[in-house]
């Protein structure tokens, strides 16, 4: 093993560029050191044994952690939404209405250093009104907000999808890359201290030059300094992050680990992954209703009335990029939480209900919703919503790559401890669509959806009857 470094050392240095010295008795314990960290981590990717029948790999493993972790980013941003309609996955803001409601969605999501675990947090607000762009104006008559926080944990059953013939090329791609690395480190350790310190000194020059330019407001020198090249930045970078790590294994290893997992992700491109993660959210905030309560006098004033209002949500979700470039995305969700008999009532019902087939619920103006008996209708009960959804786009549609896809989703709500009097409806939901999204290098930089959705059929009464409507999304993501 140690004739192997010491030929591979030397062939590295015959090829350096820099200028070069020989390698200390600490470089080349330094050296030594990462190698036997990149044998050992290297050891646990392989092809596997081959089925005796079928001629394929039994098992494989050529792709890491980290480059998985990394997928996650290009996954959030694609705008993916729970079973309520809402995004709890990436750095995304998306907008929903249709004429009786509107729905303003921010999403933070951020990964939790030296684990695979991605915290997020999130704004909702929501209004029902007949304005059909206006959100908080003065003519709604049920609006609310709520913040949430969660957690998505990635499991295990990261895969990187690839034929089984193609096994061999993928894990040669990844053993020339582990040789390019190291031979990358001999030759950065046996660059001469000289060279380093030049490059350090240009950098400060160029860095004074920049800031006399700054705060002389002009740009007239007779002498500009010389440029470092980005090949220069590297190799300091390089240096500097092998020397401090001084034989430490944990850091070594850390070193080649980043490296490596920047050429996976490239591995990528030539085979599909499919990610599987846990995400569970806590969510509180206030439903106001604007209501006339003609119980309390015959002719009540305006009144806002302030609900808090609490759910939590478990979810699995499975995203799903094949090697033809095709995206599938799956989740399935149950939200726990609390509401009211006044909070299910749809916008489109009202004017039905008018009629005299609910007697609690009078009339609805521009202003307010005017109910007959507010204290029994203010009861809360708890409700349990299992849903899912699915996204679909196709690798290519003629010139369009992913541009053009597919959303259908549904959701269920069972009412549980429900007070005496109240007339609480179990409801089912359903909603289909196309979304289009425009993307560059894979990540989705907007999202655009018309969706078509029967909301709250109670399954007493099913009837399509003023609970259709049609969604328009505009989707965003940041910071990708």
């Amino acid at each position: 093993m140690k004739k192997l470094f010491l030929l591979l050392s030397f062939f590295a240095l015959s090829a350096v560029s820099y200028s070069q010295r020989a390698l200390t008795a600490s470089d080349t314990a330094l050296l030594e050191s990462l190698y036997q960290n990149m044998r050992a981590y290297e050891s646990q990717f392989y092809c596997g044994e081959k089925d005796s029948i079928t001629g394929n790999n039994v098992k494989a493993r050529v792709v890491g952690d980290p480059a998985f972790d990394s997928l996650y980013n290009l996954a959030s941003s694609r705008i993916l939404t729970s079973s309520q309609d809402l995004i709890r996955n990436g750095k995304a803001a998306a907008l929903d209405f249709n004429e009786s409601l509107k729905r303003l969605t921010i999403n933070y999501t951020w990964k939790e250093n030296g684990t695979s675990r991605m915290w997020n947090a999130g704004f909702i607000a929501e209004e029902s009104s007949k304005k059909l762009f206006e959100l908080f104006g003065k003519k709604g008559w049920k609006e609310g907000f709520s913040f949430n926080f969660g957690v998505a944990v990635p499991i295990c059953a990261r895969t990187i999808l690839f034929l089984s013939k193609d096994c061999d090329t993928l894990r040669e791609l990844r053993s020339k890359q582990y040789l390019v690395l190291l031979r990358n480190y001999a030759k950065v350790l046996a660059t001469d201290r000289c060279q380093i310190d030049d490059i350090r000194k240009r950098i400060q020059a160029l860095h004074n030059f920049n800031l006399n330019m700054l705060l002389s407001n002009t740009s007239t020198y007779k002498a500009t300094p010389e440029t470092v090249t980005d090949a220069e930045l590297k190799l300091l970078a390089s240096w500097d992050m092998l020397r401090s790590a001084n034989t430490d294994s944990l850091t070594l290893l850390n070193i080649y680990r980043k490296e490596i997992a920047d050429f996976e992700v490239t591995m990528f491109d030539k085979a599909g992954y499919r990610l599987h993660w846990f995400n569970f959210n806590v969510s509180g905030g206030l439903k106001r209703f604007t209501i006339y309560d003609t119980a309390v006098v015959r002719l009540a004033s305006i009144d806002k009335k302030n609900l808090p209002r609490f759910t939590v949500t478990g979810s699995y979700s499975l995203f799903q990029e094949a090697a033809r470039n095709d995206i599938f995305y799956f989740s399935f969700e149950t939200v726990v939480g609390n509401t009211n008999y006044l909070e299910e009532i749809q916008p489109l019902e009202i004017m039905q209900l008018k009629s005299g087939s609910a007697p609690d619920i009078v009339k609805e103006d521009y202003e307010a919703l005017v109910v007959k008996d507010y204290d029994k209708l203010k009861k809360g009960y708890a409700f349990i919503a299992p849903g899912f959804v699915i996204n679909y786009f196709p690798g290519a549609i003629g010139k369009f790559k992913r541009f053009l896809g597919i959303e259908i989703g549904g959701s269920t709500r069972y009412k549980v401890f429900v007070p005496d009097g109240v007339n609480a409806r179990n409801v089912f939901s359903c909603r289909g669509g196309l979304l289009f999204t425009f993307e560059r290098d894979k990540v989705a930089k907007t999202t655009f959806g018309v969706i078509a959705s029967l909301t709250d059929i109670p399954f007493k009464d099913v009837t399509v009857k003023d609970r259709f409507g049609v969604n328009i999304r505009i989707g965003v993501p940041f910071n990708y």
